[in-house]
Order: structure tokens, then sequence, then C-alpha cells
């Protein structure tokens, strides 16, 4: 963020995929993604905590 700048909205899309789950993902998530995109630790809520 800038120093001093005001912002009524900020959105954010953190990966909250839990680590263990990439199997069950749909081919097209999984292979297309980044993975950091996708997995957020063991949990998946490890980004939003």
């Amino acid at each position: 963020l800038i120093e001093g700048q005001r912002f009524h909205v900020i959105v954010s899309n953190p990966p909250y995929v839990a680590s263990g789950e990439a199997a069950s993902l749909p081919e097209e998530v999984r292979d297309w993604e980044p993975a950091a995109a996708l997995f957020a630790g063991p949990t998946g809520l490890e980004v939003i905590e």
C-alpha cells in the first residue's frame, strides 16, 4: 500500500487449498495454476491466519 493514500476496498484472493488436497483438484486447476496461487500449507489456512 502507498503511505498516505486511502482506499475504499482492498481485494485479495490468497491461496486456501491444503497441500494434501492437490490430488483431489481438477487437472485443469492443478496443472495450470501456480502452486503458490493454490496451496497455503497443511491446513489451507496458513496464509490467512
